[in-house]
C-alpha cells in the first residue's frame, strides 16, 4: 500500500464491532477486528489507516456493510 501511496483503507467489514462501533485506528499493531472477507491483515504496518465499513442489519436480522445491501 505504501509503495502505491495507498495511506488508509474502507474495505475491510465488521460485524462484531458494532456497538459500540470500532474508530478508525492505524495497523501500527495487531487488529482485534474481526475478517468476515479475507484475505484480511494479520501483520502490522505502521502508519496504514483502516477505517472500518461498520455492518448494518436489515429487517431479518441479516448483516450488509452498505445501506443498498440491505434491502427492507
Amino acid at each position: 500500500m505504501k509503495q502505491n501511496n495507498i495511506e488508509w483503507d474502507c474495505s475491510w467489514g465488521t460485524s462484531q464491532y458494532v456497538d459500540p462501533p470500532v474508530w478508525p485506528y492505524t495497523l501500527d499493531f495487531p487488529s482485534p477486528q474481526d475478517c468476515p472477507v479475507p484475505p484480511c491483515p494479520k501483520s502490522t504496518f505502521p502508519g496504514i489507516w483502516v477505517v472500518p465499513m461498520i455492518d448494518w442489519f436489515n429487517e431479518d436480522d441479516i448483516p450488509c456493510s452498505m445501506a443498498d445491501a440491505c434491502p427492507m
